[in-house]
């Protein structure tokens, strides 16, 4: 099964590009081409949206679980963990 996402991304949800990167690369994976075809689930057109070629980028909530499915890892290391201020209502 593909996964494929909505061409909107989730607000707010950003990848951990250090994380990622280090996890890609503990699994010799060094583009976005290069998950796609290793995992053939991920489309490559959600792949490239999701993904900056540094691994930094938009995530969504579908491609979080895919990814950590994936690459066996926990979803919640896969993102960024940014508190908002009292001010930001989104």
């Amino acid at each position: 099964m593909r996964v494929l996402i909505s061409n909107s991304v989730s607000r707010g949800l950003r990848w951990d590009q250090a994380y990622v990167a280090k996890v890609m690369q503990r699994n010799k994976i060094q583009t976005r081409d290069e998950l796609s075809k290793r995992f053939p689930q991920l489309s490559r057109t959600s792949v490239y949206r999701v993904f900056n070629s540094d691994w930094s980028g938009n995530a969504t909530h579908t491609m979080i679980q895919a990814v950590a499915l994936a690459l066996n890892v926990d979803a919640q290391r896969l993102i960024e963990h940014v508190k908002q201020s009292a001010g930001d209502h989104g």
